[in-house]
């Protein structure tokens, strides 16, 4: 009988050293700079122009407008030291100045708001790569897209995300692969007058998000120091 009870254990054991390990699940995660009511306000406007058009953006579907700062995967049992690191970041940066500039459409029709470049979110995307990268799951799923940029694809493999350093381009996304032929009237029309709003960033947040890089769940947001 003592010996079936330790083969038994034995067997369990074995099993259990083969069995998946659901906890190292990886989960697409977005650090981003929360914007300002004035430049939340643009990304409004410009919604409810869009869906006068007859489309529906990330917003109208209650997707939180944001700036990304640092994309990248992370096993899931990181997100506690993940939410330490950006509240730290968040304790160390001042509000500070954020302009939006015009509209941007591309070849795969999707459409931002342009952000307007400045040291001091270059710098904060910097840090926040910088800060986080040993924590992200080191093979995450290459898009295809970044296998035609040499640059991103470099950036990619060194910190899982082609966006980042000379590679960031701060924007807000509205709409992604649009098929509505409306969306040239939309071009027509912001080409005559660009929009544009001055605000500032008053916080960093972060995200689990979808393929497309919006919001499906917000874990936590922090305000930056007055």
């Amino acid at each position: 009988m003592r010996w079936t009870k330790l083969l038994a254990l034995t067997s369990a054991l074995s099993a259990s050293l083969f069995m998946p390990l659901t906890w190292a699940k990886n989960v697409s995660v977005d650090i981003f700079a929360l914007p300002s009511e004035s430049i939340q306000n643009l990304v409004k406007e410009n919604s409810q122009t869009l869906s006068h058009l007859g489309m529906t953006t990330f917003y109208a579907k209650g997707k939180q407008p944001h700036i990304t700062l640092y994309l990248t995967e992370y096993p899931e049992q990181a997100l506690p030291k993940v939410k330490k690191v950006v509240h730290q970041l968040a304790n160390q940066t001042a509000v500070f100045n954020l302009s939006a500039q015009g509209i941007s459409v591309t070849k795969g029709n999707w459409v931002f708001i342009d952000i307007s470049w400045s040291k001091q979110l270059q710098n904060l995307a910097d840090k926040t790569t910088l800060a986080l990268e040993d924590y992200r799951a080191k093979t995450p799923n290459l898009p295809d897209w970044v296998k035609n940029y040499p640059n991103k694809l470099a950036a990619f493999n060194r910190y899982g995300s082609p966006n980042v350093f000379q590679n960031f381009q701060p924007h807000m996304t509205l709409l992604a692969n649009e098929q509505n032929a409306s969306l040239e009237t939309f071009k027509r029309q912001v080409a005559k007058q660009l929009p544009h709003a001055q605000g500032k960033v008053s916080g960093i947040g972060i995200a689990i998000v979808d393929p497309l890089g919006q919001p499906t769940k917000i874990i936590a947001t922090y305000p930056l120091r007055h």
